[in-house]
Protein backbone atom coordinates (compact mmCIF):
# COMPACT_ATOMS: atom_id res chain seq x y z
CA UNK A 1 0.00 0.00 0.00
CA UNK A 2 1.11 3.52 -1.40
CA UNK A 3 1.49 5.71 2.18
CA UNK A 4 0.93 9.39 2.60
CA UNK A 5 3.12 11.54 3.99
CA UNK A 6 1.68 12.08 8.16
CA UNK A 7 0.00 15.77 8.30
CA UNK A 8 2.06 17.84 10.51
CA UNK A 9 1.19 18.01 14.67
CA UNK A 10 -1.62 20.21 15.51
CA UNK A 11 -0.37 23.28 17.62
CA UNK A 12 -1.11 21.99 21.44
CA UNK A 13 -2.02 25.39 22.55
CA UNK A 14 -5.34 25.00 19.87
CA UNK A 15 -6.02 21.98 21.63
CA UNK A 16 -6.56 23.19 25.08
CA UNK A 17 -8.24 25.97 24.01
CA UNK A 18 -10.92 23.67 22.78
CA UNK A 19 -10.50 21.30 25.85
CA UNK A 20 -10.78 24.85 27.63
CA UNK A 21 -14.67 25.57 26.01
CA UNK A 22 -15.98 21.63 27.00
CA UNK A 23 -17.56 22.73 30.35
CA UNK A 24 -19.35 19.42 31.77
CA UNK A 25 -17.88 17.12 29.40
CA UNK A 26 -14.96 16.29 31.76
CA UNK A 27 -15.35 12.52 32.31
CA UNK A 28 -13.09 11.24 34.55
CA UNK A 29 -9.43 12.68 36.12
CA UNK A 30 -6.86 10.61 37.11
CA UNK A 31 -3.24 11.77 38.25
CA UNK A 32 -2.09 14.51 34.88
CA UNK A 33 -4.69 12.60 32.66
CA UNK A 34 -8.30 13.95 31.87
CA UNK A 35 -10.77 12.18 29.81
CA UNK A 36 -13.41 14.18 27.72
CA UNK A 37 -16.15 13.80 25.57
CA UNK A 38 -17.05 15.57 22.70
CA UNK A 39 -18.86 16.13 19.52
CA UNK A 40 -16.32 16.42 16.15
CA UNK A 41 -17.77 20.08 15.55
CA UNK A 42 -17.28 21.09 18.96
CA UNK A 43 -13.24 20.20 18.51
CA UNK A 44 -12.12 20.95 14.98
CA UNK A 45 -8.08 21.30 15.97
CA UNK A 46 -9.03 17.88 18.33
CA UNK A 47 -10.08 15.78 16.15
CA UNK A 48 -7.25 16.62 13.51
CA UNK A 49 -5.12 15.86 15.97
CA UNK A 50 -6.81 12.39 16.76
CA UNK A 51 -6.44 11.50 13.61
CA UNK A 52 -3.13 12.27 12.92
CA UNK A 53 -2.11 10.25 15.95
CA UNK A 54 -4.39 7.49 14.83
CA UNK A 55 -2.77 7.25 11.41
CA UNK A 56 0.83 7.21 13.33
CA UNK A 57 0.00 4.51 16.07
CA UNK A 58 -2.46 2.44 13.32
CA UNK A 59 0.80 2.07 10.84
CA UNK A 60 3.53 0.97 13.86
CA UNK A 61 1.52 -2.42 13.92
CA UNK A 62 0.81 -2.90 9.80
CA UNK A 63 -2.49 -1.19 9.99
CA UNK A 64 -3.85 2.42 8.99
CA UNK A 65 -5.53 3.94 5.83
CA UNK A 66 -2.11 4.88 4.37
CA UNK A 67 -3.88 8.43 3.96
CA UNK A 68 -2.01 11.58 5.58
CA UNK A 69 -4.66 11.44 8.45
CA UNK A 70 -7.30 8.91 9.46
CA UNK A 71 -10.51 10.39 9.67
CA UNK A 72 -13.49 9.78 7.90
CA UNK A 73 -17.38 10.72 7.26
CA UNK A 74 -18.26 9.08 10.14
CA UNK A 75 -16.39 10.65 12.66
CA UNK A 76 -19.09 13.45 12.19
CA UNK A 77 -21.55 11.48 13.57
CA UNK A 78 -19.41 10.27 16.69
CA UNK A 79 -18.85 10.84 20.22
CA UNK A 80 -15.46 11.24 20.68
CA UNK A 81 -13.83 10.09 23.92
CA UNK A 82 -10.28 11.10 24.25
CA UNK A 83 -7.64 10.91 27.05
CA UNK A 84 -5.44 14.48 27.55
CA UNK A 85 -2.37 14.63 29.50
CA UNK A 86 -2.48 18.22 30.80
CA UNK A 87 1.30 18.09 32.21
CA UNK A 88 2.21 17.63 28.82
CA UNK A 89 -0.38 19.02 26.42
CA UNK A 90 -1.05 16.38 24.35
CA UNK A 91 -3.16 13.63 23.31
CA UNK A 92 -2.52 10.18 24.36
CA UNK A 93 -5.18 7.59 23.32
CA UNK A 94 -8.97 7.98 22.28
CA UNK A 95 -12.37 6.37 21.00
CA UNK A 96 -15.37 6.91 19.04
CA UNK A 97 -19.13 5.96 19.65
CA UNK A 98 -21.55 6.25 17.44
CA UNK A 99 -25.00 5.85 19.20
CA UNK A 100 -27.34 3.24 17.52
CA UNK A 101 -30.67 4.86 18.23
CA UNK A 102 -29.90 8.18 16.73
CA UNK A 103 -27.92 6.69 13.58
CA UNK A 104 -30.47 4.30 12.57
CA UNK A 105 -33.03 7.23 13.29
CA UNK A 106 -31.29 8.81 10.50
CA UNK A 107 -29.68 6.84 8.27
CA UNK A 108 -30.25 3.18 8.90
CA UNK A 109 -28.20 0.66 8.80
CA UNK A 110 -25.98 2.45 6.12
CA UNK A 111 -24.35 4.92 8.71
CA UNK A 112 -22.79 2.28 10.58
CA UNK A 113 -18.95 1.82 9.78
CA UNK A 114 -19.18 -1.77 10.64
CA UNK A 115 -21.84 -1.91 7.51
CA UNK A 116 -19.15 -1.07 5.59
CA UNK A 117 -16.86 -4.61 6.76
CA UNK A 118 -20.07 -6.56 7.10
CA UNK A 119 -23.42 -7.10 4.97
CA UNK A 120 -26.00 -7.27 7.64
CA UNK A 121 -29.44 -8.93 7.66
CA UNK A 122 -32.72 -7.31 9.02
CA UNK A 123 -32.38 -9.65 11.96
CA UNK A 124 -29.45 -7.89 13.31
CA UNK A 125 -31.50 -4.44 13.40
CA UNK A 126 -33.06 -5.23 17.01
CA UNK A 127 -29.33 -5.41 17.56
CA UNK A 128 -28.45 -2.20 16.10
CA UNK A 129 -31.11 0.21 17.56
CA UNK A 130 -29.63 -0.40 21.43
CA UNK A 131 -26.32 -0.19 20.26
CA UNK A 132 -23.10 2.32 21.13
CA UNK A 133 -20.83 1.20 18.47
CA UNK A 134 -17.38 1.29 19.31
CA UNK A 135 -14.05 2.03 16.82
CA UNK A 136 -10.70 3.25 16.12
CA UNK A 137 -9.00 3.05 19.85
CA UNK A 138 -5.85 3.81 20.19
CA UNK A 139 -3.19 5.16 22.87
CA UNK A 140 -0.14 6.05 21.33
CA UNK A 141 3.09 4.35 21.66
CA UNK A 142 4.76 6.33 24.65
CA UNK A 143 1.93 5.79 26.41
CA UNK A 144 1.25 2.31 25.98
CA UNK A 145 3.36 0.72 28.59
CA UNK A 146 1.54 2.73 31.13
CA UNK A 147 -1.49 1.12 32.97
CA UNK A 148 -3.21 4.86 33.86
CA UNK A 149 -4.64 5.63 30.02
CA UNK A 150 -5.81 2.42 28.78
CA UNK A 151 -7.55 2.63 32.38
CA UNK A 152 -9.16 6.05 31.94
CA UNK A 153 -10.01 5.11 28.58
CA UNK A 154 -12.46 2.32 29.55
CA UNK A 155 -13.29 3.95 32.79
CA UNK A 156 -14.37 6.95 30.49
CA UNK A 157 -15.76 4.48 28.11
CA UNK A 158 -17.92 3.02 30.85
CA UNK A 159 -19.51 6.73 32.13
CA UNK A 160 -20.39 6.95 28.75
CA UNK A 161 -22.22 4.07 28.52
CA UNK A 162 -24.08 4.56 31.75
CA UNK A 163 -25.28 7.68 30.09
CA UNK A 164 -26.98 6.06 27.25
CA UNK A 165 -29.84 3.74 27.05
CA UNK A 166 -27.22 1.13 24.67
CA UNK A 167 -27.59 -2.38 25.82
CA UNK A 168 -25.07 -3.36 23.04
CA UNK A 169 -21.59 -2.39 22.54
CA UNK A 170 -20.34 -3.76 18.74
CA UNK A 171 -16.96 -2.95 16.72
CA UNK A 172 -14.68 -4.43 15.06
CA UNK A 173 -11.69 -4.93 15.94
CA UNK A 174 -8.16 -5.59 13.79
CA UNK A 175 -5.80 -7.82 14.13
CA UNK A 176 -2.31 -6.61 12.00
CA UNK A 177 -1.12 -7.40 8.13
CA UNK A 178 2.00 -7.77 9.90
CA UNK A 179 1.30 -11.39 11.15
CA UNK A 180 2.05 -13.77 9.30
CA UNK A 181 -1.01 -15.91 7.70
CA UNK A 182 -0.34 -18.69 9.92
CA UNK A 183 -0.39 -16.70 12.89
CA UNK A 184 -3.97 -15.05 11.64
CA UNK A 185 -5.09 -18.05 10.54
CA UNK A 186 -4.68 -19.49 14.45
CA UNK A 187 -6.51 -16.49 16.14
CA UNK A 188 -9.42 -17.11 13.48
CA UNK A 189 -9.75 -20.67 14.59
CA UNK A 190 -9.51 -19.42 18.60
CA UNK A 191 -11.43 -17.68 18.50
CA UNK A 192 -14.43 -18.99 15.91
CA UNK A 193 -14.15 -22.46 18.06
CA UNK A 194 -14.04 -20.66 21.32
CA UNK A 195 -15.59 -17.48 21.49
CA UNK A 196 -18.25 -16.90 18.95
CA UNK A 197 -21.71 -16.23 18.91
CA UNK A 198 -22.88 -18.37 16.40
CA UNK A 199 -26.82 -17.63 16.62
CA UNK A 200 -26.11 -14.10 15.68
CA UNK A 201 -23.11 -14.57 13.49
CA UNK A 202 -25.54 -16.52 10.78
CA UNK A 203 -27.09 -12.86 10.26
CA UNK A 204 -23.86 -11.04 9.10
CA UNK A 205 -21.78 -11.53 6.23
CA UNK A 206 -17.88 -10.31 5.45
CA UNK A 207 -17.84 -8.32 2.21
CA UNK A 208 -13.89 -10.00 2.06
CA UNK A 209 -13.84 -13.08 3.54
CA UNK A 210 -10.36 -14.85 4.99
CA UNK A 211 -9.38 -17.80 3.43
CA UNK A 212 -7.38 -19.87 6.55
CA UNK A 213 -3.88 -20.86 6.24
CA UNK A 214 -3.27 -23.17 9.18
CA UNK A 215 0.41 -24.21 9.87
CA UNK A 216 0.83 -27.63 7.66
CA UNK A 217 0.96 -29.39 10.99
CA UNK A 218 -1.87 -28.32 12.66
CA UNK A 219 -3.97 -31.02 14.72
CA UNK A 220 -7.36 -30.18 15.48
CA UNK A 221 -7.34 -32.88 18.37
CA UNK A 222 -3.95 -31.74 19.66
CA UNK A 223 -4.80 -28.04 19.77
CA UNK A 224 -7.88 -28.77 21.85
CA UNK A 225 -5.64 -30.42 24.63
CA UNK A 226 -3.00 -28.27 24.31
CA UNK A 227 -4.45 -24.83 23.68
CA UNK A 228 -7.96 -25.01 24.48
CA UNK A 229 -9.07 -21.19 25.27
CA UNK A 230 -6.14 -20.15 26.62
CA UNK A 231 -5.00 -16.74 25.19
CA UNK A 232 -1.34 -17.39 27.29
CA UNK A 233 -1.00 -20.83 26.44
CA UNK A 234 -2.00 -19.36 22.30
CA UNK A 235 0.55 -16.69 22.29
CA UNK A 236 3.17 -19.25 23.41
CA UNK A 237 2.23 -21.71 20.49
CA UNK A 238 2.28 -19.06 17.56
CA UNK A 239 5.96 -17.54 18.87
CA UNK A 240 7.31 -20.61 17.91
CA UNK A 241 7.52 -19.80 14.75
CA UNK A 242 6.23 -16.05 14.64
CA UNK A 243 8.32 -14.68 17.83
CA UNK A 244 6.62 -11.23 17.29
CA UNK A 245 3.67 -12.31 17.90
CA UNK A 246 1.17 -11.16 20.88
CA UNK A 247 -2.76 -11.27 20.59
CA UNK A 248 -3.70 -7.76 20.34
CA UNK A 249 -4.42 -6.45 23.68
CA UNK A 250 -8.08 -5.64 23.08
CA UNK A 251 -8.75 -8.89 21.62
CA UNK A 252 -7.96 -10.21 24.99
CA UNK A 253 -9.34 -7.92 26.92
CA UNK A 254 -12.79 -7.64 25.89
CA UNK A 255 -12.75 -11.12 26.08
CA UNK A 256 -11.47 -12.34 29.19
CA UNK A 257 -12.54 -8.91 31.24
CA UNK A 258 -15.84 -8.06 29.55
CA UNK A 259 -16.79 -11.40 28.11
CA UNK A 260 -17.34 -10.27 24.75
CA UNK A 261 -18.65 -12.33 21.95
CA UNK A 262 -16.98 -12.87 18.20
CA UNK A 263 -19.71 -12.37 15.28
CA UNK A 264 -17.48 -12.68 12.00
CA UNK A 265 -14.21 -11.71 10.54
CA UNK A 266 -13.48 -9.40 7.15
CA UNK A 267 -10.39 -8.39 5.50
CA UNK A 268 -9.90 -5.12 5.16
CA UNK A 269 -8.50 -3.56 1.76
CA UNK A 270 -8.30 0.19 3.24
CA UNK A 271 -6.83 -0.83 6.31
CA UNK A 272 -3.80 -2.55 4.83
CA UNK A 273 -5.05 -6.03 4.41
CA UNK A 274 -5.69 -6.32 7.94
CA UNK A 275 -8.11 -8.53 9.50
CA UNK A 276 -10.57 -7.26 11.40
CA UNK A 277 -12.91 -9.55 14.19
CA UNK A 278 -16.38 -8.10 15.20
CA UNK A 279 -16.98 -8.29 18.84
CA UNK A 280 -20.52 -7.95 20.81
CA UNK A 281 -20.92 -7.01 24.08
CA UNK A 282 -24.29 -7.21 25.97
CA UNK A 283 -24.05 -5.26 28.79
CA UNK A 284 -26.85 -6.72 30.96
CA UNK A 285 -24.39 -9.77 30.68
CA UNK A 286 -21.35 -7.49 32.22
CA UNK A 287 -18.37 -9.44 34.37
CA UNK A 288 -18.87 -7.96 37.97
CA UNK A 289 -15.70 -7.21 39.15
CA UNK A 290 -14.37 -5.85 35.90
CA UNK A 291 -17.09 -3.30 35.78
CA UNK A 292 -16.62 -2.79 39.80
CA UNK A 293 -12.19 -2.63 39.31
CA UNK A 294 -13.20 0.16 36.53
CA UNK A 295 -15.03 1.72 39.40
CA UNK A 296 -13.02 1.19 42.94
CA UNK A 297 -13.44 4.60 43.79
CA UNK A 298 -16.73 5.20 43.84
CA UNK A 299 -18.52 4.78 47.49
CA UNK A 300 -20.65 2.03 46.25
CA UNK A 301 -19.12 0.34 43.16
CA UNK A 302 -21.88 -2.80 43.51
CA UNK A 303 -24.22 -0.06 42.81
CA UNK A 304 -22.67 0.99 39.51
CA UNK A 305 -22.59 -2.73 38.05
CA UNK A 306 -26.76 -3.37 39.02
CA UNK A 307 -27.29 0.21 37.44
CA UNK A 308 -25.35 -1.24 34.14
CA UNK A 309 -26.83 -4.71 34.61
CA UNK A 310 -30.64 -3.93 35.40
CA UNK A 311 -31.25 -0.48 34.19
CA UNK A 312 -34.25 -0.92 32.55
CA UNK A 313 -33.39 0.82 29.64
CA UNK A 314 -31.09 -2.25 28.91
CA UNK A 315 -34.05 -4.72 28.74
Amino acid sequence: MMQENIIEPVDPLLIANEIGLLSGQLLVELKKFQAFTAKSSQIPYTIREIGRLREITYREVGEGTGKSIDLDEFDEFCDHIFIWDKENTRIVGAYRLLPGKKIMEEKGVSGFYINTLFDLDKEVEPILWKSLELGRSFIVHEYQKRPTPLFLLWKALLFSVLNSDARYLIGPVSISGMYTEEAKSLIFYFLHNYFFDHETAAFIHPVNSYQLSLPKEFNEKWFAEEIGNDFNKLDKYIQTFDPGFHTPILVRQYISLLGTKVLGFNVDPLFNNCLDALMLMDLTKSPQQTIENLVKDHPDPSSIYEKLKNDEFRA
